[in-house]
């Protein structure tokens, strides 16, 4: 029986997320599995999601599947399902469909596809399926595909504030592990043009931020009166504002830091500055171009640095080990 196995699965993914969730379901230690469900949870809480998780999970027992392709779900991947739909449908996902397969399934193509008001239909991963279309903007999980395993990106410590400089961030690079953010190697001129702000993909030198290096720190501000009256709503909001930093020339393979450029008080408050060395989605695994995730305690951050297992995908170390 002819299937569709194109390479074809979902939005470009080079944030934590799909990492985070494969630790909260295989992590050996029920008690880090259980910590990070906590913290995902808590996290997902405060996106404002559209739907409970009860529903969600309502929704998905109402869209069985197909007699040759039915919707079968583990425990844990239904949980992953509920958790990753809700997301999708809140405002930082702002998705209107995701796709989620069948742990029977061992390929990207297929599945249901989910609607923001919970409704769904089917996909066919048959090549002579009626309908066998899906758009790669979708998010999708596939947990029928054993995941190719990365190592979890380490973050660099950070903190933002109002002050002197306006909106503030400053991003600790003395011990990065990616020989290509230390700081004597970084030139601010490229770096402020190729730095894009996420949303709205325009680079920071055009919205009128500053970026300098002193002390082995990299600052990123905002002191324009008119910008920041313009920018602060979104910079001071739960959602923050997502910065994409670019330490060279626009290659795909360099190495990015993702910094969250989220600042409401005076007070140095910590931001997320999460290193970028290639695709997360896990061999295709899991798929969706959000760049957030919730804040880790920094036991439990470097319990998952250490266990993930490196795969020939990880980049730019110096020693070609970021171990």
């Amino acid at each position: 029986m002819p299937f569709n196995h194109k390479k074809s699965a979902g939005p470009n993914t080079n944030g934590p997320l799909p990492l985070l969730l494969y630790a909260a379901s295989h992590h050996p230690q029920s008690e880090i599995q259980s910590q990070l469900w906590n913290a995902l949870e808590g996290w997902l809480e405060s996106l404002n999601p559209l739907h409970s998780h009860e529903l969600v999970e309502t929704a998905l027992k109402k869209h069985p599947g197909t007699p040759l392709e039915p919707l079968l779900l583990k425990d844990e991947e239904r949980r992953i399902a509920s958790f990753l739909s809700r997301v999708a449908f809140s405002r930082t996902g702002r998705q209107t469909r995701i796709r989620l397969n069948s742990s029977l399934n061992p390929s990207t193509k297929g599945g249901l596809i989910l609607t923001h008001n919970l409704q769904g239909y089917f996909v066919e991963r048959l090549s002579v399926g009626s309908n066998t279309r899906s758009s790669n903007a979708h998010w999708a999980f596939n947990p029928g595909i054993k995941p190719d395993l990365r190592k979890l990106p380490p973050r660099l410590p950070a903190h933002g504030w109002i002050g002197e400089h306006g909106y503030e961030v400053v991003i600790d690079l003395r011990n990065t592990p990616v020989e290509k953010w230390n700081l004597h190697d970084l030139k601010n001129n490229a770096l402020i043009s190729n730095s894009l702000l996420i949303e709205t993909k325009k680079s920071l030198l055009s919205e009128g931020f500053d970026v300098w290096g002193n002390g082995g720190q990299l600052h990123v501000a905002l002191a324009r009166a008119e910008r920041m009256i313009r920018l602060g709503p979104k910079i001071s909001s739960k959602e923050g504002m997502w910065i994409n930093l670019r330490g060279g020339d626009k290659e795909m393979d360099q190495p990015q830091l993702r910094l969250e450029f989220k600042i409401s008080e005076r007070r140095p408050q910590p931001v997320v500055a999460q290193l970028v060395v290639g695709q997360t989605d896990l061999g295709g695994w899991l798929h969706t171009d959000c760049l957030a995730s919730p804040s880790l305690p920094e036991e439990l951050q470097r319990c998952l640095e250490e266990w993930m297992p490196i795969t020939n995908n990880w980049k730019h170390s110096k020693k070609g080990n970021p171990s």
